[in-house]
């Protein structure tokens, strides 16, 4: 399937609440991988999600346009020196999500080999998180890292690593150049 010209879109303040509530059914559809049911209605708590439309640095929410319409999201947060050893530290995608109509149209794979491309061109280091338990998002990113890998020029690499945080196991991703 060919796919229109993709944007990244930032999120208007204005739109705070529309992507929030998106957001929520974001995060119940990820608490069910743990088998989890939260009610409708429940909300979610996100630690953070407040520094997005605050004005903190390094924090942006983005819609992902295909075709005119918002197909996903992304939130991206640059990692601090704390959390991150090397000089300028990785932009984090924090979150990620097509949504479900769009689902399996080859979309996520445009819209991560769109990001990929540019990290790569900017010589920057992209890393992410996927839940362990997530085992479709998993084989997603791994067999889209292995293509992408693929196609440059051996100036670009990727790593899989086990991440331990205090509430689960995941995997992360880097990505960046050699």
């Amino acid at each position: 399937m060919a796919i229109a010209e993709i944007e990244l879109v930032d999120v208007a303040p204005a739109e705070e609440a529309e992507i929030a509530q998106i957001f929520q059914e974001y995060l119940r559809e990820l608490a069910a991988l743990d088998g989890r049911n939260i009610p409708a209605g429940m909300p979610f708590d996100y630690p953070s999600w407040e520094n997005y439309w605050d004005g903190t640095p390094g924090r942006t929410a983005f819609w992902i346009i295909i075709g005119g319409g918002k197909v996903g999201f992304a939130l991206f947060r640059n990692l601090g020196p704390g959390e991150w050893p090397t000089v300028p530290p990785p932009i984090h995608l924090a979150e990620f999500c097509v949504f479900r109509p769009f689902r399996g149209r080859q979309i996520g794979s445009s819209v991560m080999n769109f990001l990929l491309q540019d990290f790569r061109q900017r010589g920057e280091i992209l890393v992410w998180n996927c839940k362990q338990n997530n085992r479709r998002a998993e084989k997603f990113y791994d067999r889209l890292l292995a293509d992408f890998s693929r196609q440059t020029d051996r100036d670009w690499t990727y790593e899989k690593s086990e991440y331990v945080t205090e509430i689960e196991t995941m995997w992360r991703y880097v990505c960046g150049p050699i």
